[in-house]
């Protein structure tokens, strides 16, 4: 079975691990979280970077330390992973739903004044699949209404608005470093912001509450939110590599488009954005059921998934939120599929989805 994704784990990963662990420094203190950070900080070109147990948790500090809680509303798009708007609602706040746009399947930006309200506090602009929103016009809304601006980042990281690494445009971006992400920490996220306040404030959180390890005095009520040692020094030997990561990424999706052709409708980018390759994803044609086309493939060895489910539809939902329609969202479910991309996936590999796809497809 070719499989949809799979982590690249090399020599300069087992010795960077080996040497966490023979240091005896193998939970949330150690020399290779302070090494992870600062790195990712330079790579960012962010003032502040703080790494988190995973990309959740990294969002879920995001809207503490904003200060969002009940009686509040966060915007978000209707199609993104479920841990988007799991934050929301670990806060105690309302979720706002708000369509993406067709070809781009970003938040769509012309509809997000009309979600606005007293109660709005936030939006949460997701940058899907490697590509990044319409991230120039959200945040002018976002200014224009004085919300805050948090920026998922968790399957993009490396894609760029202006030059200016997505992430870094907003008050605070999160990252995702699971094992499927362009680099991984086998779990582990992590939250970049040029907001000194913010940092001090989510340092705290994630700690327990407290300010000093080996001090059992806590400020607030806090989190255990911590990276270990272990996984930063797996995250230090990744982003060492993670230029020829996303070159090898690049390549796959070049094979994938000059063989696919048209009819495997991709997303496209916002103007002065550059994407990265993710998880190389989009649409089957219309008469062609998308369950049908991920049997088939599985049949003959290719692995696949879904593209997301809208989140307002989800069981658990409020029925008021269940109820609303959102027409692209729900097209990037009922068409959506995503192919097989990873570091160390083959051309021939390629070649062999992309024939039994075509022939599905026809």
């Amino acid at each position: 079975m070719i499989p949809v994704s799979q982590p690249h784990i090399g020599q300069k990963e087992k010795e960077y691990v080996a040497d966490a662990v023979e240091s005896g420094w193998v939970s949330s203190s150690g020399a290779y979280i302070g090494r992870f950070e600062t790195a990712l900080q330079s790579y960012l070109g962010a003032p502040h970077v703080l790494s988190t147990s995973n990309g959740t948790t990294a969002l879920h500090l995001a809207l503490l330390a904003i200060g969002v809680g009940p009686d509040d509303e966060v915007i978000i798009p209707a199609s993104s992973f479920i841990a988007t708007v799991n934050a929301v609602l670990y806060v105690g706040a309302t979720p706002v739903f708000v369509d993406i746009e067709e070809h781009a399947w970003g938040i769509a930006p012309d509809r997000i004044e009309e979600k606005i309200t007293k109660k709005t506090k936030a939006i949460i602009a997701v940058h899907l699949y490697g590509y990044g929103c319409h991230i120039a016009h959200v945040k002018e809304v976002a200014d224009a209404h004085d919300l805050w601006l948090i920026e998922d980042n968790a399957e993009s990281i490396g894609a760029t608005w202006q030059g200016t690494r997505l992430g870094t445009v907003g008050d605070i971006g999160i990252y995702s470093f699971y094992g499927n992400k362009i680099i991984t920490t086998g779990e582990g996220g992590a939250v970049s912001t040029a907001n000194g306040d913010l940092f001090e404030r989510m340092s705290i959180l994630k700690n327990h509450g407290r300010k000093t390890n080996g001090e059992y005095i806590h400020e607030m009520c806090g989190y255990n939110y911590r990276m270990t040692n272990m996984q930063a020094a797996l995250g230090c030997a990744q982003l060492e590599q993670i230029d020829d990561f996303l070159a090898a990424r690049r390549h796959i999706e070049e094979l994938y488009d000059g063989m696919l052709g048209t009819f495997f409708t991709r997303q496209i980018e916002y103007p002065d954005t550059a994407h990265v390759m993710w998880l190389y994803s989009g649409l089957v044609p219309v008469n062609v059921g998308v369950d049908a086309v991920r049997v088939y493939l599985k049949e003959r060895g290719v692995d696949t998934r879904p593209l997301f489910y809208p989140m307002n539809k989800m069981p658990y939902m409020d029925p008021s939120l269940r109820s609303e329609e959102y027409p692209m969202a729900t097209q990037l479910y009922t068409r959506g599929v995503t192919l097989p991309t990873f570091v160390g996936l083959t051309d021939r590999q390629i070649e062999t989805v992309c024939e039994h796809l075509q022939a599905v497809c026809k």
